[in-house]
């Protein structure tokens, strides 16, 4: 025998909402969870999400950050041409000294701050950071980075 089928919008409805409930929630989850539930994270993940986008304004505010780079990198490093991981240590030292005092950042953490800052910002394993690399790093925030507006006027 055969059997005979016949449509229903009523089963076809709920189908429909069925699946798409199934694939929201994963998502949603996700969503709730990074931008309520990870602290500090979740800060930053509200922020960024609240920021309207300027293309212009981004524009203008890239230039200025790379040349900011460029101008602190020469006052930090003086006559030299490099940053070691010591002299940013020093450097962070002075920058968290406030919170080393108030015992809200132990040396050791500091330590390990500047080694897994270091070793970001060393992009060729050189060992020190260089003029290029720090430009790099102070202006590779998300917006335009370097490389990007080299090529928006090529």
């Amino acid at each position: 025998g055969g059997r005979i089928y016949s449509f229903s919008w009523a089963q076809a409805v709920r189908a429909f909402v069925d699946v798409t409930v199934v694939l929201q929630v994963p998502r949603f989850l996700v969503y709730f969870v990074s931008m309520y539930l990870m602290g500090v994270v979740s800060e930053v993940y509200r922020h960024s999400a609240r920021t309207r986008l300027n293309i212009f304004g981004k524009l203008h505010n890239s230039v200025a950050k790379l040349l900011l780079a460029e101008v602190a990198f020469r006052g930090l490093v003086g006559k030299k041409t490099t940053l070691t991981p010591q002299m940013l240590f020093n450097l962070l030292m002075r920058i968290f000294d406030e919170q080393r005092k108030n015992n809200v950042l132990q040396d050791e953490e500091l330590i390990k701050m500047t080694t897994v800052i270091f070793s970001i910002m060393d992009k060729d394993g050189g060992g020190e950071i260089s003029c290029n690399e720090w430009i790099e790093a102070c202006t590779d925030d998300g917006d335009l980075n370097i490389h990007q507006l080299a090529r928006f006027f090529d």
